[in-house]
């Protein structure tokens, strides 16, 4: 029988079930009321022990869903969260890092393509794996990492939220630095600095001499 369980930060309860090979699997019910999630969890749990398709699975899930709460089944897209996660962040981080978090956030959406608008409880841990591969291709493993980990952050606060029931980004590895990564890094040239301090505003001539 399926059981329920919940975060103390977060007002849904999570679904923690069995599916047919045995694997525990854990789900969002969404639901407030024990019982009612109850219900769901037991749902949760018959539909995957049941030879269905993903599209059958949800279409039962979300009649139950309005047939115990009155209400259709509540969604999220991951472009619609992330969006407001990068809003909360304006008033906690500099400005600087939150348009990393941005650049960060308009790649993975880029990735995903049409799937950044469907509901985030469907991204799953091989999405974030693809996603490092196609970085991989371009940028530097330390910028890779720090894509990941924001990925990881992102995540964790839609598992807190009830949104979804596991962090697909939780156990996915950053990558190693490869040797043609670690070489010297040489310093500038002075020509170099008066190139750059040339098209440089007043406040990046301060922050480069203050750097120097």
């Amino acid at each position: 029988m399926a059981f329920l369980w919940r975060h103390p930060k977060s007002q849904y309860w999570i679904a923690r079930f069995y599916d047919g090979n045995g694997k525990r699997r854990n789900r969002s019910t969404r639901c407030t009321e024990r019982k009612k999630a109850q219900k769901l969890a037991d749902a949760f749990e018959e539909a995957a022990n049941r030879k269905r398709t993903a599209a059958q699975t949800r279409r039962v899930i979300a009649a139950l869903h309005a047939e115990i709460t009155g209400q259709g089944l509540p969604v999220q897209t991951l472009r619609q969260f992330i969006r407001q996660w990068n809003e909360n962040k304006r008033a906690e981080t500099v400005p600087s890092t939150v348009a990393h978090y941005e650049n960060v956030a308009a790649k993975f959406l880029d990735f995903l393509g049409d799937r950044a608008d469907a509901d985030i409880a469907e991204v799953t841990m091989p999405d974030i794996l693809a996603f490092r591969a196609h970085e991989s291709h371009t940028f530097a493993p330390k910028t890779v990492n720090h894509s990941i980990k924001y990925l990881r952050m992102v995540f964790k606060v839609a598992k807190r939220d009830g949104l979804i029931a596991d962090n697909p980004a939780e156990f996915v590895k950053t990558v190693r630095e490869r040797e043609a990564d670690k070489r010297a890094r040489r310093p500038f040239t002075v020509d170099e600095l008066r190139a750059v301090l040339s098209v440089a505003d007043a406040e990046w001539r301060s922050m480069i001499l203050l750097g120097l």
